[in-house]
Parts: C-alpha cells; structure tokens; sequence
C-alpha cells in the first residue's frame, strides 16, 4: 500500500492469494534479517532435489 500511495494509485483493500508470496518476501526482508545466499549453502540443490525425486525425505 506504501507503494500505491508514493505513486499516487487507488488503494485497494483486498488481499488475494496470488499476493501472498508478495507480501511474504516484503514482511522477510523488512523484518527478518535473512540472507538467502546463507540459507542456500545449507541446502545444496544436488542434496535437496535428490530426496524430492525419489521420495525418501
């Protein structure tokens, strides 16, 4: 909403489900101190892929 009013559009209350990603990744970088690039090195892509595709998690 801070966006719309900086720019001057029509506030829309409404939230939908197609927002929620939006306003989760706002709310992480606004209030969490979260480094993706450090998550990611605990969670090797080879190593987490692996037990999605054969179903052993």
């Amino acid at each position: 909403m801070e966006v719309h009013a900086k720019r001057g559009l029509p506030i829309n209350d409404n939230f939908y489900v197609w927002d929620f990603r939006y306003y989760d990744r706002l709310y992480v970088e606004r209030n969490l101190d979260l480094d993706d690039s450090l998550v990611k090195e605990y969670f090797p892509v080879s190593v987490v892929l692996s037990p999605i595709y054969t179903g052993t998690y």
